[in-house]
């Protein structure tokens, strides 16, 4: 089994304690990872980037979309006081500008999610 160096990526010789190109330290606890472990991580997100992408927007977009604000008006609250109409009362919800920045976000996130996953090729 090959292993590199974790500071310049050169190929490591079996028994050696340090990296002959950069002199980093190599420890035998902390197992180096392999050419091919790389490799499999890297297909593994090539792979899963779809379903990443779709996972991160959806929780970005719910859990903004419940972060609304609020509110009251009437009996002495926001409305003005028309002569001739009566006084409404109630609640008003609405977004801050952040908040919808990130909903539109969330929504472009699994938008794009669900786009590659139906252009993959099999």
């Amino acid at each position: 089994m090959n292993t590199f160096c974790n500071k310049c990526g050169k190929e490591l010789e079996q028994d050696n304690k340090f990296c002959k190109f950069c002199g980093q330290s190599v420890e035998k606890s902390n197992p180096v990872e392999t050419r091919q472990e790389i490799e499999n991580k890297e297909q593994f997100i090539e792979k899963y980037i779809g379903e990443i992408f779709v996972t991160i927007g959806i929780g970005t977009f719910f859990y903004n979309i419940l972060n609304f604000s609020y509110r009251t008006y009437g009996k002495g609250g926001l409305s003005p006081k028309l002569p001739g109409i009566p006084e409404l009362e109630g609640i008003a919800y609405y977004y801050k500008n952040d908040v919808l920045i990130m909903i539109a976000l969330g929504a472009i996130l699994a938008t794009i999610g669900i786009l590659i996953i139906k252009n993959r090729q099999k």
